[in-house]
């Protein structure tokens, strides 16, 4: 659970349209490109709202949902909020070779506490096998917890998936089995010489 959150940590961290570390994410250098029908923008208020099927890309990383409001004062984005039917997020990782993908009703950053927020119908998938679901799904990237509850309003229950790791032996193993089950025979085929027992 613990590599699921930083994963989730990973994803988000972009979103934050911030400079991160390279070497750890390989998209946030990439340019971002924002898609809507209409945008709604105040500099001096510091907030940009974007409405109409938007779709935001950056690298491998796509949000896309219904309506987009990011909170900036002083060009510093400090919570971005996606609202769909649902909002969706994809993002494939580099060191794990998947995608991380899911959505929810309303999906909200806040880059001063890192911490995300999916709520109503929260759904996350980690390439094809791990997977949590339920009405909403809130976590603490600095302190990598998780929480997950049905509301007052929402009884969806809790649901974990977690596949188990598939052990492939390494070339060495496979090398070492190779050899325990061959038999050396001599160069002229299965004939000993005479006198050699």
């Amino acid at each position: 659970m613990k590599s699921f959150i930083f994963l989730l940590a990973l994803l988000f961290s972009t979103t934050t349209l911030a400079k991160s570390n390279t070497q750890t994410d390989p998209d946030a250098q990439k340019p971002i490109d924002i898609q809507a029908d209409r945008l709604l923008f105040s500099n001096q208020q510091g907030k940009s709202i974007y409405t109409g099927h938007v779709i935001i890309t950056q690298g491998s990383l796509t949000l896309k949902g219904s309506k987009v409001f990011l909170l900036h004062p002083n060009q510093k984005i400090q919570t971005v909020e996606v609202f769909g039917h649902p909002a969706h997020f994809k993002k494939f990782l580099a060191d794990e070779q998947k995608w991380l993908s899911g959505y929810a009703q309303h999906i909200t950053y806040d880059a001063k506490s890192k911490t995300l927020h999916l709520i109503g119908n929260a759904f996350v998938q980690q390439g094809k096998t791990n997977q949590i679901s339920g009405a909403e799904l809130f976590y603490n990237l600095k302190q990598q917890t998780l929480e997950a509850h049905s509301t007052p309003t929402d009884k969806e229950r809790v649901h974990v998936i977690i596949q188990p790791e598939q052990n492939t032996p390494s070339k060495k193993e496979k090398t070492t089995k190779t050899e325990k089950n061959t038999r050396i025979t001599s160069p002229e085929g299965l004939k000993q010489p005479k006198g050699v027992q």
